[in-house]
C-alpha cells in the first residue's frame, strides 16, 4: 500500500512529497495559533503486542459475565487521542471460547494492522 500525499508547506509552488507506506504514519496537528505541523513516525513495532484490557479484569470472570450478557463494549484508544466505542455482541461465544483469542482475530486488532491504523491499546468492559 503506496500513497503519495503532496502538501503545500513553505509558500507558493514549494510542495513536498511524502510517500505513505504501512510502516510510517503521517500526523498533522495544529498549534493555538491554527498553524498545521507535520510529521512522520517510522517507529511502529510490528512483533509488539496491542495492549487489550478487560474489565473485569479477571479473564474468567470476565468470560462468565460475557456469557451471561452477550453484549460487552470495546473502546479503542488512538495515538492522536481519539477513541472509538464499538459494541461487541457475543451471541456465539461459548465456554470454551478465548476471549483474547476472539479479539485478537478481529482485523482492526491483527498484527500490523493495529499499529497501521495508529491504536495504542483496546479496553473491553461489561456494564452491569
Amino acid at each position: 500500500m503506496k500513497k503519495t500525499i503532496v502538501a503545500q508547506l513553505g509558500g507558493e509552488n514549494r510542495p513536498i512529497r511524502i510517500e505513505k507506506e504501512k510502516h510510517f504514519n503521517l500526523k498533522i496537528a495544529k498549534d493555538s495559533s491554527n498553524i498545521k505541523s507535520y510529521s512522520i513516525n517510522k517507529s511502529i513495532n510490528y512483533n509488539s503486542t496491542l495492549p487489550i484490557e478487560l474489565s473485569p479484569q479477571q479473564e474468567n470472570e470476565f468470560k462468565s459475565e460475557l456469557l451471561k450478557k452477550r453484549i460487552a463494549h470495546i473502546t479503542i484508544y488512538y495515538e492522536n487521542g481519539d477513541k472509538e466505542i464499538k459494541p461487541w455482541k457475543a451471541n456465539r461465544f461459548k465456554e470454551n471460547s478465548d476471549v483474547l483469542g476472539n479479539l485478537r482475530s478481529r482485523k482492526e486488532f491483527r498484527k500490523g494492522e493495529w499499529q497501521s491504523r495508529g491504536i495504542i491499546k483496546v479496553l473491553v468492559s461489561i456494564n452491569n
